[in-house]
């Protein structure tokens, strides 16, 4: 096997490794950022709920708001659970 191939495989996988964590780490790190914002929320840093910084940072996590208001089964009682741990 010359330098070449082997060179090719290993940067092959190193970009599969790579696109494998994204797709399955950056969703599971949106999803646990809604617990920081919710302290910070109940903690009064954001200001009020209408407030414009409150409701700019709101906007990334209206999926996640869609989906505890609608009761989406399994998603929204693990959500509920999650905001629990951070609002103590």
């Amino acid at each position: 096997m010359n330098d070449a191939s082997q060179s090719t495989r290993t940067s092959a996988g190193s970009k599969s490794t790579v696109l494998l964590l994204g797709i399955v780490v950056l969703p599971v790190l949106y999803v646990l950022s809604i617990g920081p914002f919710n302290w910070m929320y109940t903690k009064g840093w954001l200001g009020p709920w209408d407030g414009p910084l409150n409701q700019t940072l709101l906007i990334p996590y209206y999926p996640l708001v869609i989906c505890t208001r609608y009761k989406i089964p399994v998603v929204a009682p693990a959500l509920e659970w999650y905001l629990s741990l951070w609002t103590g």
